[in-house]
């Protein structure tokens, strides 16, 4: 039900293969609807155009997170989400700090 068009895996795979990066079994989840890739923060922020920081709040719990990136209009009609990236999961409370990522 989920499995995605060839027209997508494509798309996604044309845009990793010019950053570098491959899809492969390791990294595909069997349904062929998910793709988890492991990368430096200097990478993602390469790959998304954009920039990570470690937010925190007032009772010290911490996630890495940006607040917008950008992926070229022919991927982005074809991806749901990209993670992590703008979703904070968990950090209960608001933000009380903000810290540049080293990359």
């Amino acid at each position: 039900l989920t499995k995605p068009e060839d027209a997508t895996v494509s798309a996604v795979s044309t845009w990793l293969g010019r950053q570098g990066m491959v899809l492969s079994k390791e990294n595909k989840h069997t349904s062929n609807d998910f793709v988890t890739l492991q990368m430096t923060v200097g990478e993602a922020e390469d790959l998304l155009q954009t920039q990570y920081y470690e937010f925190s709040n007032a009772d010290g719990e911490t996630v890495v997170r940006t607040t917008s990136y950008s992926v070229p209009a022919s991927v982005d009609e074809h991806l749901d989400f990209v993670a992590p990236t703008v979703q904070f999961p968990g950090l209960k409370a608001s933000v009380h700090r903000i810290r540049k990522v080293k990359a």
